[in-house]
């Protein structure tokens, strides 16, 4: 580690356990704020779920110094935010040392599953403005969202219907421009609108960095006492500059995304059952250029890409011909019902239909009749994969004594692909007092194959349509504590995976492929503490400390791991707001990140990665009650910065901006 980091690192966590006694509220007869959260299929208090549900919350987002999605989850130690560029230009999110593919992504409960690849997951329509907090479950949860929630889930709440207005505008290096604004009203009889949308772009902090982003979202509903409804729908598109995204041969990568998503949800009270009913549809558009086509780029010329003379190839004598396009769509329902029984707690059943297809000119098995690709008359979809995943899902939350809670189910999966699986899970909790519950948990999990693990074949890594579903047997224990202005809770976490999906360069050769590894075995810990502050000599309002550790074993050797074996192994995070004045205040975050795995670099030699402390200051000062200004700095140290081998991310970044709220 840099010594500068060192210097930090030594000097900042000593400092915030002085504080802590020094300024903590002594009275704890006050329940820390209840948040209700999803993790369960019961919504219940964030203190009396039995699993470790940390939570971001609304004044944490407005207060920290993010203008994205992703920025804002690098400050939790349970999240690897693995981006490839600033602005949400690709980010893979990992928890517990899992892939981007284990990890599922939900937007107010409904899963935003890709079947191409993990890859476009966080492709949202989001901004940190309209969000309301995010949740985040560590650990396989197969039993409660099915598929893809291998290694964990987020939910990402957005706010709820209010009457306001409001706008964000930032301005700062590298030509960036970041806009927000949106419209919210509530009528009479619980009838509401909500309008948001936003922009962002820059020039690039290197060559072939460059991005342009613009998405809007129209919320419609209707909330009473025992029923409530709402539909949504969200547009969303980006361009990027990919350099060096998916190889060093070939640096000047494009890719551009749009998404449509529309969503309709249904719940309904009585005195014993609630009913919910979400259906929704999502459609995203991929072109991905493994050679960048456009002005000052290259330019299609007899069927062939040639820049400055130069005519884009793979080898000497195999030239690149066009673009990779896909197409994916997915449609699902879902149903739960969950039945008030007492004494004997809740009952949960539901149930889920998903269909999910592709077109691309590389992924599925050949189309009899090419469609072409709207808006590129010369490229065409000849390729075509579906698929059905049906499930049932039962689940009991038991209160046992006024000490012991169990909760337990199951999840029965059909696919038209995979066949016939069903996985447990169960947890069973201990409450010492009303400040201190501890639990212990274990749950089965499983994520199948993306189309781009089955089928991608090009640029020398190969599928296989003979991969099986990755499986894991997750174990943990836990313990939360909470007063009245702090909250502290921790797990220690094992899971046993096999069969696991990644991709692998084998000894002696180039070739990088799919393929299902024996067995790994991955374990950690993880543990965040908050604390709230009473008037101080030093003005800090709060400060967050997190921190988690992932290690790994493996029972096979004689090949190199691009993804399952290349985890973040510790991870610490410190955030503290600062509040000088009513009007003028500072946040100021601290991340840490060691990763363990390698990269081979553009000179076909091994690297490992860099450790790494991520220093972010932002200052706001607030002129009336609802105008606003503020100044951000991002990685103030200047800091070399990689989440993926050799894809550099920008060093020290000044961003200004204002926000109004009426």
């Amino acid at each position: 580690m840099c010594r500068k980091c060192s210097i930090i690192v030594k000097t900042v966590f000593p400092f915030v356990f002085i504080i802590t006694p020094l300024f903590a509220q002594k009275d704890t007869s006050v329940v820390l704020k209840e948040v209700s959260v999803i993790g369960s299929r019961t919504e219940i208090p964030l203190k009396e779920t039995p699993r470790n549900i940390w939570v971001i919350t609304s004044d944490e987002i407005r207060q920290s110094a993010s203008r994205s999605v992703n920025e804002l989850l690098q400050y939790s130690a349970l999240l690897d935010v693995r981006s490839r560029g600033p602005l949400d230009a690709q980010t893979d999110l990992s928890i517990r040392g899992g892939t981007f593919d284990q990890a599922l992504v939900m937007v107010n409960g409904i899963k935003m599953l890709d079947p191409q690849t993990g890859h476009h997951q966080m492709n949202l329509f989001l901004h940190p403005t309209n969000i309301e907090r995010i949740e985040i479950l560590p650990g396989g949860a197969s039993r409660l969202y099915g598929q893809g929630a291998f290694s964990g889930a987020i939910n990402i709440v957005t706010k709820p219907a209010s009457n306001r207005i409001f706008a964000d505008l930032s301005v700062g290096d590298f030509g960036l421009v970041n806009a927000a604004a949106g419209w919210s009203r509530s009528y009479k009889k619980g009838f509401f609108v909500q309008l948001f949308g936003h922009l962002g772009s820059h020039s690039g902090y290197m060559e072939n960095t460059d991005l342009n982003s613009y998405a809007a979202t129209l919320s419609l509903g209707r909330k009473r006492s025992r029923s409530s409804w709402e539909w949504q729908t969200s547009f969303h598109n980006k361009r990027f500059g990919a350099q060096n995204f998916y190889s060093f041969r070939f640096p000047f990568q494009q890719e551009e995304i749009r998404l449509f998503t529309s969503s309709f949800q249904y719940r309904k009270k009585s005195d014993l059952w609630t009913h919910t009913f979400v259906g929704f549809y999502r459609e995203h558009q991929d072109r991905f250029e493994l050679f960048r086509e456009g002005p000052g780029w290259f330019r299609r010329t007899n069927g062939l890409f040639i820049r400055n003379g130069d005519t884009a190839r793979f080898s000497p004598t195999l030239f690149y011909t066009g673009h990779n396009f896909h197409r994916t769509h997915v449609a699902s329902a879902e149903w739960t019902s969950t039945l008030d029984m007492g004494f004997f707690g809740f009952l949960n059943l539901g149930t889920e239909l998903r269909s999910e297809w592709i077109y691309s000119n590389r992924l599925g098995s050949p189309l009899s009749k090419p469609v072409q690709v709207s808006g590129y008359p010369d490229a065409f979809y000849n390729r075509y994969a579906q698929r059905l995943n049906i499930a049932f899902t039962i689940d009991h939350a038991l209160p046992i004594n006024d000490k012991w809670s169990v909760n337990y189910g199951l999840w029965v999966n059909q696919n038209s692909d995979f066949g016939r699986r069903t996985f447990f899970g169960a947890e069973l909790q201990y409450k010492y007092n009303q400040q201190t519950s501890m639990w212990a948990g274990y749950n089965k999990a499983f994520r199948i194959p993306t189309y781009t693990d089955l089928y991608y074949n090009v640029g020398g890594a190969v599928g296989s349509i003979d991969l099986q579903p990755e499986l894991a047997d997750n174990y943990e224990i836990g313990v939360r504590k909470t007063f009245h202005k702090s909250v502290f809770n921790g797990s220690v976490y094992l899971r046993d995976a096999k069969s696991l999906i990644d991709w692998i360069v084998r000894e002696n050769s180039n070739l990088v492929e799919a393929a299902n590894l024996t067995a790994v075995l991955y374990w950690g810990a993880d543990a965040q503490y908050k604390q709230l502050f009473d008037a101080n000599p030093l003005k800090i309002s709060w400060i967050q400390l997190s921190t988690g550790y992932n290690d790994f074993r493996r029972q096979f050797s004689g090949f190199q791991s691009v993804y399952a074996l290349d985890i973040l192994q510790w991870k610490g995070a410190f955030v503290m707001h600062h509040a000088l004045t009513k009007a003028l205040d500072f946040n100021y975050s601290f991340v840490y990140l060691k990763r363990s795995g390698t990269y081979t670099d553009a000179f076909d030699q091994i690297q490992a990665y860099p450790d790494v402390l991520l220093v972010n200051l932002k200052t706001q000062y607030r002129i009336k009650e609802n105008y606003a200004v503020y100044a951000e700095i991002t990685n103030l140290l200047n800091q070399m910065h990689m989440d993926r081998g050799g894809i550099l991310l920008p060093g020290r970044w000044l961003r200004a901006g204002a926000t109004l709220q009426l």
